[in-house]
């Protein structure tokens, strides 16, 4: 995401008059952004997601650990991944969807003859 932004800002034009990225790029550049954010929220997801699982179950396993070689671990719901996985997909089909649009831009721009 953070590449495809750059070379969008590559190809700014602005100057005193106001004149900002072609309106090719706005969309591509939306799209970027909003897999920043989408990737912010797979990982705060996550993290909230295994604190809360971690803080619910610790003293539990604690509590059934009968000696220092047991292991304190407990099981983790298999829906609990399911909203990360929802947010990944989104993220990289977004950056799919704004190099595709990034790559269709600047093949328009290349002239061979």
């Amino acid at each position: 995401s953070v590449s495809g932004i750059a070379i969008i800002w590559i190809f700014n034009k602005s100057d005193i008059l106001g004149k900002g990225i072609p309106g090719e790029l706005v969309l591509p550049l939306f799209l970027f952004a909003l897999s920043l954010m989408f990737d912010y929220l797979h990982y705060l997801y996550g993290s909230f997601a295994y604190h809360y699982l971690y803080k619910k179950n610790l003293n539990k396993a604690l509590k059934n650990a009968t000696n220092e070689e047991s292991d304190p671990s407990f099981p983790k719901p298999k829906h609990i991944n399911k909203p990360k996985w929802f947010l990944f997909a989104i993220k990289h089909l977004l950056v799919f969807i704004g190099y595709i649009m990034l790559g269709i831009f600047l093949v328009s721009k290349i002239k061979l003859f």
